[in-house]
């Protein structure tokens, strides 16, 4: 039975890409640019697992692991990181 996905993703296109990959697989999502708006979804509903975004526009997303994993309720979530870098032809 699949689960419920966060993805806290600042590039939208890659964000989208990762979500259509787990819509496919059958898991419901939930999908965020930012770590507060991050925070505020985790607080509405808790998410199965994270797949989170090491630089976000308005922060760091190992800072934001480090906020689930103090919290009683997301210490056990798993958090998958997303470390990726574009550079155009050049």
């Amino acid at each position: 039975m699949p689960g419920y996905v966060l993805i806290v993703e600042k590039d939208a296109e890659l964000q989208r890409q990762i979500g259509a990959a787990l819509q496919e697989a059958g898991y419901e999502l939930a999908a965020e640019t930012e770590a507060a708006w991050a925070k505020r979804s985790i607080a509405v509903r808790q998410p199965d697992v994270v797949i989170l975004d090491t630089r976000l526009g308005d922060g760091d997303g190992f800072a934001l692991a480090e906020e689930l994993r103090r919290d009683p309720d997301t210490r056990a979530t798993p958090i998958v990181f997303i470390a990726s870098t574009h550079r155009g032809a050049g």
